[in-house]
């Protein structure tokens, strides 16, 4: 295409252009469309077989999209797909699976399904899409749009907190549960979630391979490990031992003898109000996503409950005597005998009475402000200047202290007026989202293996672990599983590969 001379084109250069040439490009773009050919306009069976063809698109594009809501009905109840075996030898035992028996079912009342079926064997490879490596697809297919979705939020939110446990499963292999926790900001409020990210085998029982662990599953899930909340501490809280083994190590004992006492006969009314108010907020320790704010007023409530208690020797007297009675009645104990077999004879004689206990006055050692939001300024998974967040936090104050509403009002009544001013205020609404992002425990996580019992059972032992996990997944994030767009999902399937 060299030049003709100064300031003109080449000859290809002036073809392109040309209008001979721009007519037979769309003549070969109306040759390349079948429906616009000659023969096809002129032949009548040609026509009439295109007709169909499109139909039968139309009806596939429908059928399969009931397959994959089959699918995915299956894989939230946690139920299983197939029979005992997926070898041809036993093709029937396949075909007694809960897949095909549920999509036989919808095919007696769904007469386009059922057509759809019928024709299987006129089709030129009698394809069904209802093998096992087919439901594998489907279980894939949705459980990555489901992944897409969480990574979609967890990045709108900018900062995240990461809870990892591990249990033994029916096959005895250790499972890592890796789950997140976030603040959705959905207009006029906001929600804190819990979402499960993986679920797989582990090997590495050492800190350092859990946490290698941990931070595979977070990189394969594609999240920003900067937008990872910082160590809020020295040492995890459940590793301080000497401090909360006897709680944590006993809360299930706790409740269950709360229980007990709570049915016992002849108890005070006013000693079972009492008892009625721990066990309920003992079962509340592991609410599912338990904030900070939540767990502050819990034990603001334990506390001010046991403060009573301490304060009232007749009601805690009454108490102790309930006690003596229930273990004498209920195991044939006499708690004084007992007692006094390990303990002075003084000791002993004191068990049946109640001293208010006084704390000894212990100096405060209040820390300055600036010193304190500093430190709150390093937990920011991103750069915070300090000095800008203690001016928004001293405005804020300003605004709280004049609002009588909120002044008397609850935690989260503050919390929520904080992300109502997040343009006005944003260090101040990102100080209360990572109060909101910190994990209170790993209840998320426990809560995963007990989907884990039901997904894979003694029955289902042999799944492989990429379908463990994305059947895990469907089954815990149920909302997501829900708001799955089908028509989208079968429109993602068809384009992965040519279909026959």
């Amino acid at each position: 295409m060299t030049s003709r001379g100064t300031k003109k084109k080449g000859k290809l250069a002036e073809h392109f252009g040309s209008k001979s040439h721009k007519v037979a490009l769309a003549d070969f773009y109306a040759f390349s469309q079948e429906s616009l050919n000659v023969d096809l306009l002129l032949d009548k069976d040609k026509r009439s077989n295109a007709i169909q063809a499109e139909k039968d698109k139309l009806t596939n594009k429908d059928a399969v999209f009931i397959l994959f809501d089959v699918a995915r009905t299956l894989a939230r109840q946690g139920k299983a797909f197939r029979g005992r075996s997926t070898n041809s030898t036993h093709k029937r035992d396949e075909e007694d699976g809960n897949f095909h028996q549920i999509v036989q079912l919808l095919s007696r009342h769904c007469p386009k399904l059922n057509r759809w079926l019928n024709e299987i064997r006129l089709r030129p490879y009698h394809v069904t899409y209802m093998s096992h490596d087919s439901q594998n697809e489907m279980i894939d297919i949705l459980a990555q749009n489901i992944r897409s979705k969480m990574k979609e939020e967890v990045s709108d939110s900018k900062m995240f907190s990461l809870m990892a446990h591990t249990t033994p499963d029916t096959s005895n292999k250790d499972r890592l549960a890796v789950a997140v926790r976030y603040v959705k900001e959905d207009s006029p409020s906001f929600a804190v979630k819990e979402r499960l990210i993986e679920v797989k085998e582990t090997t590495d029982k050492t800190g350092n391979g859990q946490a290698g662990d941990t931070l595979t599953s977070l990189e394969d899930s594609g999240l920003k490990s900067s937008e990872l909340l910082r160590n809020l501490s020295k040492t995890r809280w459940t590793a301080r031992a000497e401090s909360i083994k006897a709680v944590w190590t006993s809360l299930e004992a706790i409740v269950k003898a709360l229980e007990e006492a709570f049915a016992a006969p002849k108890l005070d009314a006013k000693v079972k109000a009492t008892i009625s108010g721990l066990r309920t907020q003992a079962k509340s320790s592991s609410k599912k996503n338990l904030t900070i704010v939540d767990a502050l007023e819990l034990a603001k409530a334990k506390v001010t409950s046991l403060e009573r208690i301490n304060n009232e020797e007749t009601e805690m007297n009454d108490m102790i005597e309930a006690a003596l009675l229930y273990a004498k009645t209920s195991f044939q104990i006499d708690a004084k005998e007992e007692c006094t077999r390990s303990h002075r004879e003084q000791d002993a004689a004191d068990i049946g009475c109640y001293r208010p206990y006084s704390p000894r006055s212990a100096g405060s050692f209040p820390r300055a402000i600036a010193e304190i939001i500093q430190k709150l300024a390093e937990m920011f998974p991103n750069e915070v200047d300090a000095d800008v967040l203690e001016a928004e936090l001293e405005v804020f104050r300003n605004i709280i202290d004049h609002k009588e509403e909120l002044k008397n009002g609850s935690m989260n009544n503050i919390v929520q007026f904080a992300y109502e001013q997040r343009k006005t205020l944003p260090l101040t609404w990102k100080a209360y989202q990572l109060m909101l992002t910190a994990p209170i425990s790993v209840a998320k996580d426990e809560r995963t293996f007990s989907h884990l019992k039901f997904v894979k059972s003694v029955y289902r032992s042999t799944m492989v672990d990429k379908r463990l996990d994305n059947l895990i997944l469907l089954n815990c994030e149920k909302d997501l599983t829900d708001g799955l767009d089908m028509y989208q999902v079968v429109n993602q399937w068809a384009s992965k590969r040519i279909r026959r």
